[in-house]
């Protein structure tokens, strides 16, 4: 592998790293906190949404760390639903279909990913304004 290659996929590793443990970070400190809350869950989730968002903008994880995410939930979905611990599936006699797998990994992304999406949109227009000639403040 070249010194490029390596690079890329040290940056993807470091960046999936920073993303996954800001998220748990905040999530669970958020459901401790809330924990008589009924929707502590729901806050928890929106609390890694937007610390990810922002942790992720400061800390400059690219989009280039999106795959890795994306294994690591399919990862994630297949043990909790082929384990006897079950985080996602409350049903243990529930049979699931190829199809279910891939829903569930493509929501896991869409949930988990986005702000490393939104990012990168951010990040592409701030550069595109930029180049234009406006007054757009440099990161």
């Amino acid at each position: 592998m070249s010194r490029s290659v390596t690079w890329r996929l040290a940056q993807a590793l470091l960046g999936a790293l920073i993303h996954v443990g800001t998220w748990v970070v905040f999530q669970w400190g958020v459901m401790y906190l809330a924990s008589g809350a009924p929707s502590r869950v729901a806050y928890g989730m929106m609390a890694a949404w937007w610390a990810t968002l922002y942790i992720g903008y400061v800390m400059s994880v690219r989009l280039r760390t999106l795959p890795v995410i994306v294994l690591a939930s399919a990862l994630w979905v297949g043990l909790t639903i082929w384990s006897p611990w079950r985080e996602v599936y409350r049903e243990p006699g529930e049979i699931i279909t190829t199809g279910r797998f891939l829903y569930e990994v493509a929501w896991g992304v869409l949930i988990y990913g986005s702000p490393i999406i939104v990012n990168a949109g951010v990040r592409h227009l701030h550069d595109r304004l930029r180049r234009s000639g406006s007054s757009v403040p440099s990161t």
